[in-house]
């Protein structure tokens, strides 16, 4: 059974080696005809930088949030709030959303190492 890393490993080392295919291709084309090789060695790289672009875009998380109409005049409040601050740059909702996801994933990350560094502080003063 292969694991998940293992996986990974052989889609990067055969990753690897098309790319070096590819490169070795474009420098026999190279020493035919500088001119094209030049065409060829850009298209690489445009197709890298979309293959690149496609692999964060698949990444991304989206998040679709609903709230309840009471909510509505707070939410409006703090959009233009962050807005005037220079937190966002222009009062969107969506653009607010993603930014207050964020700061509330740094907050927590944050509460989380100070537990753990106060659990490992505690575990020291135990053991002294």
């Amino acid at each position: 059974m292969v694991t998940k890393t293992e996986g990974k490993e052989r889609i990067l080392s055969d990753f690897e080696r098309s790319i070096e295919e590819i490169f070795e291709r474009v420098k026999e084309v190279a020493d035919k005809n500088p001119e094209v090789a030049s065409r060829l060695y850009e298209a690489v790289q445009r197709g890298y930088k979309r293959g690149r672009k496609k692999a964060y875009e698949s990444m991304r998380l989206r998040v679709s949030v609903s709230l309840p109409p009471r909510l509505r005049p707070y939410f409006e409040a703090c959009v233009n709030y962050a807005y005037s601050k220079g937190w966002i740059s222009r009062p969107s909702n969506a653009q607010f959303a993603r930014w207050a996801i964020e700061v509330v994933i740094e907050n927590i990350l944050k509460k989380a190492r100070e537990e753990d560094e106060q659990i490992a502080r505690a575990e020291e003063e135990f053991r002294s």
